[in-house]
């Protein structure tokens, strides 16, 4: 099962006049969780899809923006809740262990 996830980032870019230009964009995207091989298939790493890149200000026209530009930042910001998860298990299970104790 895949689900749609969206985090804020800051998108820049320089105009038609060489100046450099940001702007603050919402990116939606899926993560889909890769596989190992097998002796029949072969496997398939972790990968994410932008699905979208929305300008949170409203004088920028999404039109330009290259959403595969955003893959690495998607799929870092990804594996950053992985961590975060892993975290609050571990945070959970000591609590768990302790309270076992008295």
């Amino acid at each position: 099962m895949t689900r749609e996830r969206s985090f804020t980032t800051t998108h820049m870019w320089h105009n038609s006049v060489g100046s450099e230009c940001e702007c603050k964009v919402e990116v939606t995207y899926t993560f889909h969780r890769g596989c190992k091989p097998t002796l029949v298939d072969p496997g398939e790493p972790d990968s994410v899809e932008v699905v979208s890149v929305t300008p949170v200000t409203s004088d920028y026209d999404p039109g330009k923006i290259d959403l595969d530009a955003f893959a690495d930042e998607c799929m870092a910001e990804y594996a950053d809740l992985l961590a975060d998860a892993a975290e609050r298990r571990a945070e959970a299970r000591r609590d768990d262990l302790m309270m076992e104790r008295f």
